[in-house]
């Protein structure tokens, strides 16, 4: 699919070099170097050595999250890009492995964005070894998801993010998965339902004034010491690094396109121009006093004074450390929810039982997923068992 030549990968510095050829021409030094420091300079191998590090390291030091955890996909996703840029086949190789031993399942709550993020990964393995297992669990559930009609207020609360993409953040996870899945498949249904998920998390979150995402709704009232909106720094990073990543699989003549292209450059020009002197961003990215610094680099293609390669200069060459930081950043309030399937699957018989009566809402999954034996007992038990809660999704081999 043709590329605009001014996007950015995702959220890290280096996507304004990805597409440089000589990438590919480094890994043949990449052993001679290994001793050698790292290079601030913005240049490909340099760039590269401090990639092929980072993935190195990771890899080496697996997280203790569930394997289709947020957090995981997100590592995952840059994997995916890097794979792009090296010769070196064991990154493939690793995604590979983690499908395999996942199953190739997303997580336990069906309609969570945070785990089904994993699926993109799939389906870009999926593109490249058109083998059919790779997407038979994420097909079930995205064909299920396609049948929902999505009708209920965004605000948060009673588990909404558990059946809506209510908190900016799921705009990274979940519409970047549908539109790898169109782009595997050919199947329309995908980039609709990412496309009309995509609109109303923005009809709800996005400040038109600020060209910024709230959080969620519980960061429309509250205000700064400074006496501005709390836009959080992640947070934003989060919605225009998926949004580059929906660009990415979406056909070209796609009807809304226009309407991405126009957001992301809103964006990219607002977030640079927020970027402090240092290369930094703020936590809470309209007060730059009260609230720690968050290293949140932008992909080309914004309109402020300061150029998409200066933006990203500072923030890569930026210092380590901020002394004048406040220790704490902005206090959050709590998140609320249940942790597990929103079917009920989590806990055991009895305590899914009494609190049925005050989740009402926790029917709307039953045609896709039933407390099935398979789903009794603790999260952590039926991790350890490497089971899921939706009867669709196949069971572990025994």
């Amino acid at each position: 699919m043709k590329r605009f030549a001014w996007f950015g990968v995702g959220i890290a510095a280096v996507t304004a070099l990805v597409s440089s050829p000589a990438f590919a021409q480094t890994s043949a030094t990449k052993a001679a170097s290994q001793a050698a420091p790292f290079s601030g300079d913005i240049e490909p191998r340099a760039i590269l050595r401090v990639m092929t590090a980072a993935a190195d390291w990771q890899l080496a030091h697996p997280s203790s999250h569930d394997p289709w955890d947020w957090t995981q996909a997100a590592f995952y996703t840059g994997v995916m890009a890097f794979t792009r840029v090296t010769d070196d086949g064991k990154y493939m190789a690793a995604m590979r492995t983690m499908g395999e031993k996942n199953l190739w399942r997303p997580g336990l709550r069906p309609g969570h964005a945070d785990d089904y993020a994993v699926i993109a990964t799939y389906a870009k393995l999926y593109q490249v070894d058109r083998d059919p297992k790779m997407l038979k669990p994420a097909i079930a559930l995205f064909n299920f998801l396609a049948s929902r009609k999505y009708d209920e207020p965004l605000a948060w609360g009673n588990a909404i993010e558990t059946r809506e993409l209510a908190w900016c953040d799921a705009l990274f996870m979940g519409p970047p998965a549908l539109a790898a899945m169109t782009a595997a498949t050919n199947d329309k249904r995908y980039i609709d339902l990412a496309n009309r998920l995509w609109w109303k998390t923005t009809e709800y979150l996005y400040d038109k004034e600020e060209h910024l995402y709230f959080r969620d709704s519980r960061y429309f009232e509250p205000r700064e010491p400074n006496g501005k909106k709390v836009f959080w720094s992640r947070g934003n990073g989060w919605v225009i690094a998926g949004l580059v990543r929906v660009l990415e699989d979406m056909p070209e003549d796609y009807p809304d396109r226009p309407k991405y292209l126009t957001l992301y450059r809103e964006m990219a020009a607002k977030v640079a121009a927020v970027q402090g002197i240092d290369g930094y961003w703020r936590a809470s990215l309209l007060d730059p006093v009260t609230a720690c610094r968050t290293r949140r680099p932008v992909a080309r293609g914004s309109s402020s004074t300061r150029s998409p390669g200066a933006s990203i200069a500072a923030c890569w060459t930026g210092p380590r450390s901020n002394p004048s930081c406040a220790e704490d950043g902005p206090r959050w309030p709590g998140r609320s929810g249940p942790t597990a399937c929103s079917v009920g699957c989590s806990g055991s018989a009895t305590s899914r039982e009494r609190r049925a009566p005050t989740r009402p809402r926790s029917t709307a999954w039953a045609p896709f997923c039933s407390p099935a034996p398979r789903c009794t007992g603790s999260r952590a038990a039926r991790r350890s068992r490497g089971m899921q809660c939706c009867p669709l999704f196949p069971a572990p081999a025994s």
